[in-house]
């Protein structure tokens, strides 16, 4: 059977949506050009391509927040050297019976009748001075025999001064502690007007 070709007709939609195909000249692909023009556009003003101020409101801090940093950043230091100290290697005591060196007598009763001479040689007696001066001399004692470097001995020093008026007095001390290497050193000076007597104790530490 043979068919004839029909005729083709064309509407104004078609050549429409043809248009549209290939060129874009509809209304509505103008509509969308210009928004898309104009979303561009404003995206463009609201992001800036330079670089933004910093206000002075942002560089601004508040004392509070000063004093919060500056308390926080000393909690974690101590934190640290917290932690640190907890590494360290504990150590047993190293227990030791006997001294290496005993307890220099005869050097520390020099020291203790030369500090008591020095001062309380020549001096009349004054219960405000005295009281003064017991003290002086008990330190200055004290600094003389640790220049010692007695290893291993704790030291105590007293010192004892009064006026003296013809009158008798004993000076007695008693200590719990180990008679082989425990012992203490004494000196005593007196002139007309005062008495002086002073004592020094090494006790030896294990």
């Amino acid at each position: 059977m043979d068919f004839e070709p029909r005729p083709r007709v064309l509407s104004f939609q078609s050549v429409q949506s043809s248009t549209d195909e290939d060129g874009g000249y509809s209304g509505s692909g103008r509509r969308t050009s210009e928004a898309g023009s104009t979303t561009s556009s404003r995206r463009i003003s609201i992001n800036p391509q330079g670089p933004r101020r910093a206000s002075k409101l942002a560089a601004y801090i508040s004392p509070y927040r000063h004093w919060k940093n500056l308390s926080d950043t000393a909690r974690e230091k101590s934190e640290k050297a917290g932690q640190e100290e907890d590494k360290k290697p504990e150590v047993e005591n190293t227990y030791r019976t006997e001294p290496k060196r005993k307890f220099p007598e005869r050097e520390v009763k020099e020291i203790i009748q030369n500090s008591l001479e020095a001062m309380l040689g020549e001096l009349t007696y004054n219960a405000t001075e005295c009281g003064f001066l017991t003290k002086l001399l008990s330190s200055r004692i004290m600094e003389q025999v640790k220049s010692l470097s007695i290893e291993r001995y704790k030291l105590v020093c007293l010192v004892n001064v009064g006026s003296k008026h013809d009158q008798g007095l004993r000076v007695a001390s008693r200590c719990l502690w180990n008679a082989e290497f425990d012992t203490h050193v004494s000196a005593n000076i007196e002139n007309g007007t005062l008495f002086a007597v002073a004592t020094v104790y090494g006790v030896y530490f294990e």
